[in-house]
């Protein structure tokens, strides 16, 4: 019995030392770990620096995309950049008018990531031709995700764009995310169930 609890431990240990260079397969945002909160209750937003107003402040006065904030329940038009209480910022490239995705309901999204500041991309569903599904609101994928989600319908394709402090923060999500990365989704509500 001690020669198969050994075993299964030494297998269970190479196994997570095993390293490759490539993105996994089924590869999506997961929700980041907290030290401090259970992983179902958000990180607190930091408060405004005076860098981020100044930087936002100057962005208006190049003639930046203007944006609008809304309230929950509010409609919003396609195309307009819609900015949440937040951080979040959405686009509704194009309108659905199937279900609609609500906390609780299990999703299935087709997306592709970016990285905000380079354009990177770092991951697809669409190159593997397999959504991911989860349930919305239960905290199995970033901040941003269940707040950007929650609201669309089958068939619709949004744009998110997702404050590091929605994403995975300072600490990132090694190799894929560095630290206090902004993130850019393009996503597609498949289904609801």
């Amino acid at each position: 019995m001690l020669l198969v609890a050994t075993l299964v431990v030494a297998a269970a240990v190479v196994a997570g030392c095993s390293k490759t260079d490539e993105t996994p397969t089924d590869w999506a945002p997961p929700a980041p770990k907290s030290e401090t909160l259970p992983p179902e209750q958000p990180e607190s937003a930091p408060a405004e620096s005076e860098t981020e107003s100044a930087a936002a402040e100057s962005a208006a006065e190049e003639g930046a995309e203007s944006t609008t904030e809304v309230s929950e329940g509010d409609e919003a038009a396609e195309g307009e950049t819609i900015t949440t209480d937040s951080g979040l910022q959405y686009i509704i490239q194009k309108k659905g008018d199937g279900a609609e995705a609500v906390p609780g309901k299990k999703v299935f999204v087709h997306y592709t990531g970016t990285l905000k500041d380079t354009g990177e991309k770092f991951d697809s569903s669409l190159d593997r031709g397999t959504p991911i599904d989860f349930v919305l609101g239960a905290g199995m994928v970033i901040p941003g995700w269940d707040e950007g989600i929650a609201g669309m319908k089958v068939g619709e394709r949004r744009k998110l764009i997702i404050p590091s402090k929605l994403g995975y923060g300072a600490s990132g999500s090694p190799p894929v995310i560095p630290p206090n990365a902004d993130l850019v989704f393009e996503t597609e509500l498949v289904d609801v169930k």
